[in-house]
């Protein structure tokens, strides 16, 4: 699993550009976002105490998921059975005419404890981000 948060632009309320790439297991999406660092310092804090129960979800949304007109990304982590293995789904949509229209949502398996490295990635990334961010972990079978 292969995660790359890269600033792209900055304005003046603290509100910046990033784009956002997630790939693994055959499947890969990038898209765009506009994001505050405070939302994704709480996500963070939220990943490094992931899971917390057997049915603990934590989100990162951007724009509503609700509004199949406008572009939006989710990345969610959850559990998906009882015995506790976690993973972090990426779903995304670029609205537009249909030759730029393009949706996706796949879910890449990864362990609790790369999460929680994870959180604190973005957590630190969230405050300093001119370099990307860029986070590795290998495959689970």
């Amino acid at each position: 699993m292969r995660l790359v948060f890269e600033r792209l632009w900055m304005d003046t309320d603290g509100q910046f550009g990033l784009q956002v790439s997630l790939e693994g297991d055959g499947f890969g999406a990038t898209h765009e976002a506009n994001a505050f660092a405070d939302d994704l310092q709480t996500f963070g804090k939220n990943l490094q105490r992931f899971p917390q129960t057997i049915s603990d979800e934590v989100a990162w949304k951007y724009e509503s998921i609700d509004d199949k007109s406008r572009d939006w990304l989710i990345l969610r982590a959850y559990v998906y059975d009882g015995v506790g293995h976690t993973a972090l789904e990426m779903a995304m949509n670029k609205s537009g005419t249909r030759h730029v229209r393009a949706t996706s949502q796949f879910s890449l398996p990864v362990e609790a404890a790369a999460l929680n490295s994870l959180g604190k990635r973005i957590e630190d990334w969230a405050v300093d981000n001119q370099e990307p961010l860029v986070f590795e972990t290998g495959p689970l079978r």
